[in-house]
């Protein structure tokens, strides 16, 4: 208990250089309150006839000791001291200058004294003052009592007024210490607390010095702070100073750069909840040989502006992993379709070929880089190429952002998957470019025809016709399609009838239409047929069907694809239609809409559909052909889509044989035999 009060009463040995300067003015100024109470003795003790020339003797005598500490000791505290002293002397002489009757209200003066000296903040000044009160008063009273008092004051009444004394002692030293550790003493505890606050700044910037991530803090507008890890620096160098993190990006990979600042504009809006707009930022970035994955977080901000927290991981080593696991993947996909169907393969990485050309031409609007991705995931999908399938669904992804066409570095990767496969196709085709293959059932109606004496002109054109594309085959794998796509879906229960009628079409002039007739596959099975649950709820068959047919006539090639599932909300495509400009006021034109780009009733995008241009490229590829598209849909029954491409005159000739020998149509393709 003692050592806590002796604590209390000591003050700690160093003064601060702000107590320094405050107990240099306030020591000036107490000494001239000093100074000014000799002139009050001398009048005080002239008015009582108590010695004027006494007063004066003593008051110099008390006030001696203040003058020589200000002119002799450097030791501010010590100072301060001698002065509370010197003070209170100056009151004895003032209570025993000032007597008769208003002697006893002068005894008042000690008490302002000592209340007056917790402005120091040192409770020892007021301890000297208040021991120096009682020692002059026990030391007076035993000599010359009336001198303290007007009359002989009994022991009880010394013992009162020291009483109060020793209250009114207390609570200025209180005073006195709260006055130090929270006035006086303000810049030791600034001191304290900015050397605790370093400590932690140390222990953090260590921290932050040493851990793999790099972190750095971000405004509403894009301002970085000064204050990053050292791995910003370490991974971007100079760069890492841009005040603005987007000018950082941009200088890192302006694509991207581009596309962060725009996504960033929804934050700054703070339209939508904060985690909404923060998940769509970009978070890939590329730059050389390395890969960060960015994230950015909400910090909770005291002074009411929000700030955000970017996380910056190298992930190089996890993207190469992740693209060699790819590679593999797409390889062994490869492998797989080449034994599967070698010439179905072979004819996807012509279309996909052509496509990337497409979108890779200087002249490749947004709108046609749309559709040449729709179309080229469609195809990759009917091929069983997966990996290219969600390539080419992220480069929608990212065309959907708003940012422009698409630019040689967003195409790169897939060109370099698309060229790998190429060579190897390249590879196969110089060992068989004088095979062909051919239909058992064609060779057979080959010999019979020769059998039975056919003449020279027809036997060419049969034999003409064997090197053109079968088109049992192509819908039998978009039939395939289908049947993996509904599984995918959870429509297990389809059934797929292909009917190919023995209809051969030119490879070459036909691609476009192949390469984006996958397109009512997707609608057909993704927005058409309904689940086996829905179907029996409507009073359907559980058994949802699909047929691809094609057939010809003298003039035409007819491709149809129908679905008996729940038929075209024409209601919601009136609706969207006219949100994107388009006329649909009658039911013509609202059919006629579902070919408009853009125009799409999916909930929303997935792989499967939801981009509004697959139905659009293919009107687009057989218009090119001089054909025309046409829509059938009734409510609650299906759809059926129906292709007219007008026949060349030497593809006429060939439909003329095939008609005589054979109108057969076949649900699979058989094993192809090689001539």
């Amino acid at each position: 208990m003692m050592r806590r009060l002796l604590r209390y009463v000591a003050l700690p040995r160093t003064i601060t250089p702000f107590e320094q300067q405050y107990l240099v003015r306030l020591n000036r100024l107490a000494f001239g309150v000093l100074l000014a109470h000799l002139p009050v003795l001398v009048f005080i003790a002239w008015w009582n006839d108590t010695g004027p020339g006494l007063a004066a003797a003593l008051g110099a005598v008390a006030i001696a000791g203040p003058v020589l500490a200000m002119a002799f000791d450097d030791r501010l505290r010590r100072v301060s001291t001698v002065i509370a002293i010197s003070a209170v002397l100056l009151a004895g002489i003032l209570v025993h200058v000032g007597q008769g009757p208003m002697q006893i209200e002068m005894h008042f003066h000690f008490f302002v004294i000592v209340a007056s000296l917790a402005v120091f903040g040192n409770p020892q000044v007021v301890l000297a003052a208040t021991g120096t009160v009682a020692l002059h008063h026990l030391a007076v009273w035993l000599i010359f009592p009336v001198s303290v008092f007007n009359y002989d004051a009994a022991v009880w009444v010394v013992a009162v007024h020291t009483l109060f004394l020793a209250l009114e002692t207390v609570g200025a030293c209180f005073i006195a210490r709260g006055f130090f550790d929270n006035v006086i003493g303000f810049e030791r505890i600034v001191e304290q607390r900015t050397r605790a606050l370093a400590a932690r700044q140390r222990d953090m910037r260590q921290l932050l010095d040493n851990v793999a991530q790099g972190f750095l803090t971000i405004d509403p507008d894009g301002q970085a702070s000064p204050e990053r890890s050292r791995a910003v620096d370490r991974w971007f160098g100079e760069a890492a100073g841009a005040s603005s993190w987007f000018d950082l990006l941009e200088s890192l990979d302006p694509a991207f750069g581009s596309r962060s600042r725009s996504a960033w504009a929804a934050v700054a809006e703070d339209f939508l909840p904060i985690e909404l707009n923060l998940a769509q930022m970009p978070r890939l970035l590329q730059t050389g040989s390395r890969s960060f994955e960015i994230e950015y977080r909400p910090i909770a901000s005291e002074e009411g502006a929000p700030r955000f927290l970017v996380v910056i991981s190298d992930v190089s080593e996890r993207v190469r992993r992740e693209a060699a696991d790819a590679m593999r993947r797409e390889d062994l996909e490869l492998l797989a379709g080449l034994l599967d169907d070698r010439a179905g393969t072979l004819a996807f990485l012509d279309d996909a070929s052509r496509s990337l050309a497409e979108l890779a031409s200087t002249a490749a609007s947004l709108e046609s880089q749309q559709r040449s991705l729709h179309t080229l995931k469609g195809n990759a999908g009917v091929a069983g190429f997966g990996e290219i399938a969600t390539r080419v669904h992220r480069l929608e992804d990212r065309l959907g952002e708003g940012t422009g066409p698409l630019g040689p570095v967003d195409l790169a990767p897939l060109g370099l998957i698309l060229g790998r496969f190429a060579a190897l196709a390249d590879q196969l085709r110089e060992g068989s470019r004088t095979a062909v293959e051919v239909e058992p059932r064609r060779l057979d109606e080959l010999e019979t025809a020769i059998l039975d004496g056919e003449g020279r002109s027809q036997l060419i054109e049969r034999a003409r016709d064997l090197r053109r594309d079968p088109v049992e085959a192509r819908l039998a794998r978009l039939g395939e399609h289908a049947q993996r796509l509904a599984d995918r879906l959870g429509r297990s229960n389809l059934s797929v009838r292909t009917e190919g009628a023995g209809v051969r079409v030119d490879r070459q002039r036909w691609a476009p239409i192949w390469a984006n007739l996958v397109h009512t596959v997707n609608n057909a099975v993704g927005h058409g047929l309904e689940t086996r649950e829905e179907r029996l709820a409507r009073g359907k068959h559980p058994e949802g069907h699909l047929s691809l047919r094609a057939s010809e006539s003298q003039d035409h090639v007819v491709i149809e694809v129908e679905d008996d599932g729940r038929g075209i909300d024409l209601d919601r495509v009136a609706a969207r239609a006219r949100a994107l400009g388009v006329r649909a006021d009658t039911e013509s034109e609202i059919l006629d809409a579902v070919f408009a780009d853009g125009l799409s009733t999916a909930a929303q995008v997935d792989e499967v559909a939801g981009r509004g241009v697959g139905m659009a490229a293919l009107k687009a590829a057989v218009t090119e052909l001089g054909g025309h598209v046409q829509l059938f849909t009734r409510s609650g029954h299906g759809t059926r889509i129906r292709i007219e491409v007008p026949r060349r005159a030497e593809d006429t000739r060939a439909g003329k044989a095939r008609r005589r020998s054979s109108a057969a149509s076949l649900a699979v393709v058989p094993p192809a035999a090689t001539l």
